[in-house]
């Protein structure tokens, strides 16, 4: 579990996105032939519960999963606003196929991504 927080000097509307190479729907690389889910949850909003969603839906959650490309809003108990402070927990689950888990020595795997809050300047 990894902590997510944005910190704004001026109130932003809160839009993110992972950027990384993706496997599939809702997945993205790890390794050679591993994947990796994301899965957002437990968002604040300045202080207050935020609920999430994928951009272009209605449908606002207390978690979402991102998939490539897509972008995840967050709306706090006044509807969708902007903030100073986001904070949220990030899931990661990783998952191998049965190959890559039978190793003899310490053997790295890697994923790599970044977050990248979008603004609207």
């Amino acid at each position: 579990m990894l902590t997510l927080s944005v910190s704004c000097q001026a109130p932003e509307l809160i839009k993110l996105r992972f950027n990384g190479v993706s496997a599939g729907a809702q997945l993205f690389r790890l390794g050679h032939q591993g994947q990796f889910s994301l899965r957002i949850r437990d968002a604040m909003f300045d202080g207050t519960l935020a609920l999430l969603a994928q951009e272009g839906s209605n449908t606002f959650e207390r978690h979402q999963t991102f998939d490539g490309g897509q972008v995840v809003i967050a709306q706090g108990s006044g509807g969708l606003g902007h903030a100073k402070l986001f904070t949220a927990q990030i899931e990661v689950q990783a998952q191998l196929n049965e190959q890559q888990t039978k190793v003899l020595e310490e053997t790295l795997i890697e994923g790599a991504g970044t977050f990248e809050l979008i603004t609207t300047d």
